[in-house]
């Protein structure tokens, strides 16, 4: 149980040099009565009960954004910025947001009832995804150029085993393949392509993906992403502790924790830098 914002420093920096890597951690702040931790919001179901449709989703939002976006928008075929913009202001995405910053995280954690943080080793996962090294602080890209890396016979040969055992039976008997289809490797855009052609491509395992910055909240929060690919099970019950660490935050020190994060600069503003968190910040002081 995590008392003090010194307490949370001391825990993070044990666990993070038992991880043997130079890989900086990743954080996530969230409530810790969820009942689907490290989930992406697509996968959570609606206030009816069903499913949201994540290609309508996305080509809705694609072709009506533009509008209300002041020109900000990314190009049409940019689909890995829109991705990340979706994400940003609110629909439900594949994507699960985190931070390269600690308190940070723990400032949105501290936000709920029961705040809990979570660290990841980044690269850690996506080795998790791909047979040959990756070296620490190593990220794929989100895009990808295809002229770059032609279709090969093995390509073929993985795509009829894919349709010959059905998905599951292919990824239990082959848990780190994926299907190529001409990436050969990019495992940050495979996961990218399932979310615009309905998972007829990408990894079993979520990826660690660092983003393009399409909107300005997400440089100040330091954002960057796992994105998941054709297993939709929680990220904590895909992976072990030699990936993700838990802290559960004391709810008797909530208070004292948030003051001391707005000693170190770490506001309402500095998250969400407009004019509406300025107004937060203020009426809390004066």
């Amino acid at each position: 149980m995590i008392k003090s914002i010194e307490d949370l420093i001391s825990k993070v920096r044990e666990d993070y040099s038992g991880w043997n890597t130079t890989t900086l951690p990743w954080f996530r702040g969230e409530p810790d009565n969820i009942l689907t931790p490290l989930l992406p919001s697509l996968y959570r179901s609606k206030a009816n009960n069903s499913q949201h449709n994540e290609n309508q989703l996305l080509q809705q939002f694609r072709m009506k954004a533009p509008s209300l976006g002041l020109m900000n928008t990314p190009p049409r075929n940019h689909t890995d910025q829109w991705l990340f913009l979706a994400q940003h202001v609110g629909l439900p995405t594949r994507l699960l947001d985190w931070t390269e910053a600690l308190f940070i995280a723990l400032f949105f954690a501290l936000l709920e009832n029961e705040p809990v943080v979570w660290m990841l080793d980044p690269v850690g996962l996506n080795r998790l995804s791909f047979d040959d090294p990756i070296e620490d602080n190593e990220f794929p890209l989100t895009w990808f150029s295809e002229y770059t890396s032609p279709v090969k016979k093995t390509d073929i040969f993985d795509l009829a085993q894919f349709i010959k055992l059905g998905e599951n039976e292919f990824l239990d008997k082959y848990p780190k393949h994926y299907l190529k289809q001409g990436l050969h490797g990019n495992i940050g855009l495979m996961n990218i392509r399932g979310a615009w052609e309905k998972d007829t491509i990408g990894t079993r395992l979520p990826v660690a993906i660092l983003p393009t910055y399409v909107h300005n909240r997400m440089n100040t929060q330091k954002s960057c992403f796992t994105i998941q690919g054709l297993n939709k099970k929680s990220l904590c019950n895909q992976v072990d502790s030699s990936i993700i660490k838990k802290y559960v935050i004391d709810q008797d020190n909530v208070e004292e924790m948030r003051n001391d994060l707005r000693i170190l600069g770490i506001t309402n503003t500095s998250v969400f830098p407009d004019l509406d968190n300025l107004s937060k910040d203020l009426s809390e002081i004066f």
